[in-house]
């Protein structure tokens, strides 16, 4: 019986190891409305180079993960990049959390709301008391 026990804690550390995620890693997923086949982009800086990650939305969600040490400021969009007035263009801080962006649409991004990310809180924070 104690071999057992002692199997069965060491299968469960084994388990718990495997579906731990990294220290530093970020996980950002959202919801969008009317835009699924299209594509979105992530754009942040990690060790002084951009990053561009890209995913195809699919039932009305999508999902970014990647390698954010310290809180980083990034852009996710649609459309053309370069288009500085487009509606479908938002910032965001990305740090080393499960992150959750909602309030989008395919047309709009302005109503996005980023939830998980301690540094985001503390924009809308500040952008709250200048108001």
């Amino acid at each position: 019986m104690k071999q057992l026990s002692i199997l069965a804690l060491g299968a469960v550390a084994v388990l718990t190891a495997c579906n731990s995620r990294p220290a530093n890693q970020f996980d950002l997923k959202g919801t969008i409305d009317g835009a699924d086949g299209q594509t979105i982009y992530l754009v942040y800086t990690r060790n002084d180079s951009v990053k561009t990650d890209s995913t195809v939305i699919a039932d009305g969600t999508f999902a970014f993960t990647g390698i954010a040490e310290v809180p980083v400021s990034a852009t996710f969009y649609m459309g053309d990049v370069m288009n500085w007035e487009s509606k479908t263009r938002a910032g965001i801080y990305l740090e080393p959390s499960e992150m959750t962006v909602t309030g989008l649409t395919a047309e709009d991004f302005s109503g996005a709301k980023i939830s998980g990310s301690r540094t985001q809180d503390e924009v809308y924070e500040y952008e709250a008391l200048i108001r």
